[in-house]
């Protein structure tokens, strides 16, 4: 039985197992029984075939990113958690004493005028640190882990920063897809600390522009009610990590009436869905307040 070369097959609890496909970079759920994974690749299961588990295509060959970085022994997802976690804990307390120290410096040239040309020149800068630090991070983890990524590409991050971004084969192992999302979370802490030293050494205003970048990225990357790096991370070691989009689904279902609460799990998605739609709210509101303001002053000028 011919088997489509760029899927991975993951085992898991509870005869499920989870398909990746290596070329769409897509992944899948699939519950089994004991006797249908056994045959997995010996008997033409139909409800497979949607998905192109069966179908006779080229080996996609893998990023060279991949080939540039390898590690010959990969690290057990259990033992690179603790390493992440501490790490977290560390970048967390290393961030707060840096702040500490350089408070009365930045409180100092808060209130300086910058120009157009020293804020592109930091905004900039501030990309690149994404690019070279924040999603190397991901990659790393990934790597270390023997999961493969699939590109390099472009995005809108939290729907207005343009950034570069890594994607990665999806995994279905949730302790390495947690390791992999909490690695960019490590990566935030590490450049505000960069950022403040630079800072406190040359007192450039440029460098608390950029700290000032990094510092509400890394705030945002902590919000739960966005797929951010931090609630994938959380989300996948409670082992709920649809939960978001089940929430967001089932709260829509419940004002429209198509739903009723029946489960004390329904209570939580709908406070978690209800909490998502007022932020959203929030956010489109206050965005089209700042435009109108920004429109108005320009006016007056």
């Amino acid at each position: 039985m011919k088997v489509n070369p760029n899927f991975i097959i993951e085992s898991c609890e509870d005869n499920k197992i989870f398909l990746s496909n290596r070329k769409s970079c897509k992944g899948y759920y699939i519950y089994l029984n004991e006797e249908q994974i056994a045959c997995l690749t010996e008997q033409r299961i139909e409800s497979l075939t949607t998905i192109g588990f069966y179908d006779e295509a080229i080996y996609k060959r893998p990023h060279l990113i991949n080939k540039l970085i390898s590690f010959r022994y990969p690290i057990k997802e259990q033992i690179l958690l603790s390493i992440t976690l501490w790490l977290m804990a560390l970048g967390l307390m290393g961030t707060i004493i840096s702040i500490w120290c350089a408070w009365p410096i930045i409180r100092e040239m808060s209130a300086l005028r910058i120009d157009k040309q020293t804020f592109i020149k930091a905004t900039m800068i501030f990309i690149i640190g994404i690019i070279l630090i924040h999603e190397m991070f991901h990659v790393i983890s990934a790597r270390l882990q023997n999961i493969e990524v699939f590109s390099i590409s472009f995005k809108l991050k939290y729907y207005f920063i343009p950034i570069c971004y890594v994607k990665i084969i999806p995994t279905g192992n949730d302790i390495k897809r947690a390791n992999i999302a909490f690695a960019g979370n490590i990566a935030d802490f590490f450049l505000i600390i960069l950022y403040i030293s630079i800072f406190i050494t040359t007192k450039n205003p440029m460098w608390l522009v950029v700290l000032s970048l990094q510092s509400t990225m890394s705030l945002l990357n902590y919000n739960i009610f966005f797929p951010t790096d931090f609630y994938i991370g959380l989300f996948s070691i409670l082992k709920k990590p649809n939960f978001r989009v089940q929430s967001v689904k089932f709260t829509k279902l419940v004002l429209t009436k198509k739903a009723k609460l029946k489960r004390k799990e329904h209570l939580i998605q709908l406070i978690y869905g209800i909490s998502f739609y007022g932020i959203l709210v929030f956010f489109i509101v206050m965005s089209a307040l700042n435009v109108m303001l920004w429109i108005m002053r320009g006016g007056s000028e």
